[in-house]
């Protein structure tokens, strides 16, 4: 999901299931197997083929103090790939860390909502100190989130 930096994906936080299947009900124990395949798994990974999951007992986190969102922008896909891999190696993990190549940027652009004209006239004095001052190239910009 989402936050699966942080956290992990969906599948590391069950615990266990009761699944519904055509020969009954199957219930997975709750402690962690130390050996052989983790039934969770087979039933979550069949996507519905084996059984109707109709319970899950799941791996709860505490939810975080405050909610920070930021974005940076970098000059190239190789930029931002760095400074992402930096974060990672120096464990500042956030909970989301999504690198966007040059195409993808542009687009999340391009789809962004109409702005009035206070942020529209910030929008372009960002542009116009990103490309004369840093020599940004904005076609070939990266966006990490």
């Amino acid at each position: 999901g989402a936050n699966s930096n942080k956290y992990g994906d969906l599948e590391d936080m069950v615990l266990a299931l009761k699944v519904v299947t055509p020969k009954g009900t199957v219930c997975t124990p709750t402690v962690p197997r130390a050996v052989g395949p983790d039934v969770n798994e087979v039933f979550l990974g069949s996507e519905g083929v084996l059984g109707v999951i109709t319970e899950a007992t799941m791996k709860t986190h505490a939810r975080p103090p405050c909610r920070i969102t930021e974005g940076w922008l970098f000059p190239t896909f190789a930029t931002a790939c760095a400074a992402s891999q930096d974060m990672v190696t120096s464990e500042c993990l956030p909970t989301v860390l999504r690198c966007y190549d040059d195409h993808e940027t542009q687009l999340s652009f391009a789809m962004k909502s109409a702005e009035g004209p206070l942020k529209q006239l910030l929008s372009d004095s960002i542009k116009h100190y990103l490309t004369q001052c840093k020599h940004f190239d904005l076609t070939k910009v990266s966006l990490v989130i």
